[in-house]
């Protein structure tokens, strides 16, 4: 099973995004309800691993945190894949990271390192943008790019299927864990 773990957005910060989603010129937008930040991409694993991880994940105890969206950015280099939504590197983001990387470890999964840079996909470009695409998206970045979206406090982040599709991938919650909750639940409640 294809499977990710990811924090799952504050509606605040959801909603603002889809609206500037609107204004993107090009690329494929990622559907509002697939936004998230994505903390660990598990590739496809096993579902008894998968348990075993729900059961590791389950036994932590993240802290508080508000999710703070700095700027607008893309990943490809001079041709573009992606426009995403850049999160500020906070302590405890990146400590709930560190948190789930070693749950994964714990349950047997093994994950290349690889470095962690926080943020929301917005849209996908495919092979890449040239010439007029890669414009037009410089524009929009710079016109758009301070975000002015309020921080706002995260509540929750899950253990995601994802389920390639040609018009785009479908996401599945199968499990969903608390952040900065004082009594932790049940592990085996939530099974996914």
């Amino acid at each position: 099973m294809r499977a990710f773990v990811a924090l799952d957005l504050p509606d605040s910060v959801a909603i603002a995004l889809g609206r500037l989603q609107e204004h993107v010129p090009e690329g494929r937008l990622v559907p509002p309800e697939n936004l998230h930040l994505t903390l660990l991409f598990l590739d496809d694993q096993p579902v008894p691993a998968l348990e075993d991880l729900h059961h590791e994940l389950g036994r932590l105890a993240p802290a508080a945190f508000d999710l703070r969206l700095t700027g607008l950015g893309s990943f490809g280099g001079k041709a573009p894949r992606t426009l995403h939504a850049e999160a500020a590197p906070d302590p405890a983001l990146i400590g709930l990271q560190a948190q789930i990387r070693e749950a994964v470890r714990r349950a047997g999964i093994e994950r290349p390192r690889t470095r962690f840079r926080p943020h929301v996909t917005l849209a996908r470009f495919g092979a890449g943008l040239g010439g007029d695409g890669q414009r037009r998206l410089a524009s929009f970045i710079a016109r758009h790019g301070l975000l002015g979206i309020p921080p706002a406090p995260v509540e929750s982040f899950g253990l995601y299927c994802s389920t390639l599709r040609p018009d785009g991938p479908v996401y599945d919650p199968l499990a969903t864990y608390p952040i900065g909750a004082a009594v932790r639940p049940e592990v085996g409640t939530n099974d996914p």
